[in-house]
């Protein structure tokens, strides 16, 4: 059974092979109405909501508590919750921007 380190670090492997995927992926730059737009959305969908409602939270239960311990330095801390809140932002971004492209607007 995997500790909830190994789950968080097989979760980094696969968020990273994801962003890797999507990162060559010509349909990127596809019309609203490609035919593999839906499926598009959701990995994007998944890349920018699933660290928010699951990874994020776990990593971040584990900063507070590792800072309660003075086990962690202050900063660290503070950057993993930086890179979060930047992450976060980033992923609505990144949505709002391709609801804006389906709906053909101009970005």
């Amino acid at each position: 059974m995997l500790t909830l380190i190994d789950r968080l670090l097989a979760e980094h492997v696969t968020l990273k092979r994801l962003v890797r995927l999507l990162g060559g992926e010509m349909s990127l730059r596809a019309a609203p109405c490609a035919p593999d737009i839906a499926l598009l959305v959701d990995a994007l969908c998944y890349l920018t909501r699933f660290p928010d409602v699951s990874h994020h939270m776990l990593e971040d239960r584990i900063v507070e508590r590792l800072l309660a311990k003075q086990a962690l330095p202050a900063s660290i801390g503070h950057e993993v919750e930086a890179q979060h809140a930047a992450l976060f932002r980033q992923g609505r971004e990144l949505l709002q921007d391709l609801e804006a492209a389906v709906r053909e607007e101009n970005m």
